[in-house]
């Protein structure tokens, strides 16, 4: 969704380069949009609010069942 800039990569060139295009206003900018789709999706995977919890739930019963 959003690039990775890492240690050498993390200069102000590359974050105005990364940046500048998600504060565009022209509606035909799709650089913006596509990161919020991108989000959008995201959530629908990840399902409502407490996935985390679900998450360490179902490890749980799984180790429990293990036993």
């Amino acid at each position: 969704l959003v690039p990775e800039l890492l240690q050498e990569d993390l200069t102000a060139a590359a974050i105005v380069r990364e940046a500048l295009p998600l504060l565009e206003l022209d509606a035909s900018c799709r650089a913006r949009q596509t990161m919020l789709d991108g989000y959008r999706r995201l959530r629908l995977e990840l399902g409502e609010p407490g996935v985390t919890q679900r998450a360490a739930s179902a490890i749980f019963d799984q180790v429990l069942e293990a036993r």
